[in-house]
């Protein structure tokens, strides 16, 4: 059993039909066939009500959508770990390596499950590439 982290950008493959999104229904369905856990900053929820909203505004989805997205928070059993247990580790990922303090708040919940954030943020991917925490952050394929 491996524990994951997954991000917005996961979530939003699963509702909104783009580039990666069969790669990630692949994922979740084998990592949870696999008895694997999911986890995530609570950050998560928030950032997932963002992007439904966005993607609502651009005419990507409508609200039905932004809402299944919030959703699958509890759909999927991810673990929310709260702002105040990784709020000092996340600062010191976003001066030590230059990440944003959100982006942080991942790797940290990664550092914390012994575990591997996946996203399909590439720009993430290729700041920490070369850093002590390469290994706990993968691009999902596609």
């Amino acid at each position: 059993m491996s524990a994951w982290v997954v991000d917005a950008s996961i979530l939003a493959k699963l509702v909104y039909p783009e580039r990666g999104s069969e790669a990630v229904d692949e994922f979740v369905e084998r990592h949870r066939a696999d008895g694997d856990t999911l986890h995530a900053p609570e950050l998560l929820c928030l950032e997932s009500a963002s992007v439904g909203m966005k993607k609502t505004g651009a005419g990507e989805g409508d609200a039905e959508a932004a809402r299944i997205l919030l959703g699958l928070v509890e759909q999927l059993g991810i673990r929310l770990w709260s702002d105040e247990r990784l709020a000092a580790a996340a600062l010191e990922y976003a001066l030590g390596l230059g990440l944003s303090v959100y982006d942080s708040a991942y790797v940290s919940v990664a550092e914390h499950v012994d575990g591997v954030l996946v996203t399909a943020d590439a720009a993430l991917v290729a700041r920490v590439a070369g850093t002590k925490i390469e290994d706990r952050v993968r691009l999902v394929p596609g």
